[in-house]
């Protein structure tokens, strides 16, 4: 059993617009066995606060590689392969950019299921509040200095993140989802869908297309203004 831990960063929000994939894989006792972050040309305009705030690499670093569709493959086996669990940090953000990037491309989804390191945190230390990722660092005292933002080095943290609180609980971490049901998920053919009480389902090729229409309407009225 491996576990794969992911984290994407996107160009833009307004559009399905993935500029990284970092992804941190290790063995079920946490020895890496691979890490890569992996760049891609959005094709698309840089939302100015992610280019100067947010991204770790420049622009013209990002704009040199080949767009996503070069990387589909990869990333779909990387997520699918057999005896392998698949980890993020508020993953329904990765899920989303994921989704939105494919229909961009008129790409298959990528159909995985997945657990939420944030929300394993959460229930952790009993917190109703959702915490970033540094914080849940600090919270938890683990000695390791990561960027943030870059997505392999997020991705790692997520890993180191998971390891702690299995160390605290003494648990595995196939364990411990065991007994979090609320923190896994999966995504079927651009549908997110948590195993939560009462979790809406999110279809993000309707969330899409209505988010697109909210700035479309924006746009507008500022040209009639």
């Amino acid at each position: 059993m491996n576990y794969l831990f992911i984290d994407t960063e996107c160009a833009n929000p307004k559009y399905g617009s993935i500029c990284t994939f970092g992804y941190f894989m290790t063995d079920e006792n946490f020895v890496k066995i691979e890490s890569e972050d992996i760049l891609m040309n959005p094709e698309t305009e840089y939302d100015p606060y992610v280019a100067r705030n947010i991204l770790r690499y420049s622009l013209s670093e990002l704009d040199s590689n080949m767009p996503f569709p070069c990387y589909y493959d990869r990333i779909k086996e990387l997520l699918c392969r057999k005896q392998t669990l698949v980890f993020g940090f508020s993953l329904s953000n990765d899920i989303r950019f994921l989704n939105e990037t494919c229909m961009r491309y008129r790409l298959p989804s990528i159909n995985c299921g997945f657990y939420d390191v944030q929300k394993i945190f959460s229930e952790y230390t009993h917190s109703k509040n959702e915490v970033s990722i540094e914080k849940a660092v600090k919270s938890l005292d683990i000695n390791v200095k990561t960027l943030a933002h870059r997505s392999d080095e997020d991705a790692r943290a997520s890993m180191e993140i998971a390891k702690a609180i299995c160390v605290r609980t003494g648990l595995s971490l196939p364990g411990l989802v065991k007994k979090l049901p609320s923190c896994s998920g999966n995504n079927k053919n651009f549908v997110e869908s948590w195993n939560v009480e009462n979790s809406r389902k999110i279809d993000h090729i309707t969330e899409h297309n209505r988010r697109l229409l909210k700035y479309r309407n924006k746009e507008q009225a500022k040209h009639v203004g």
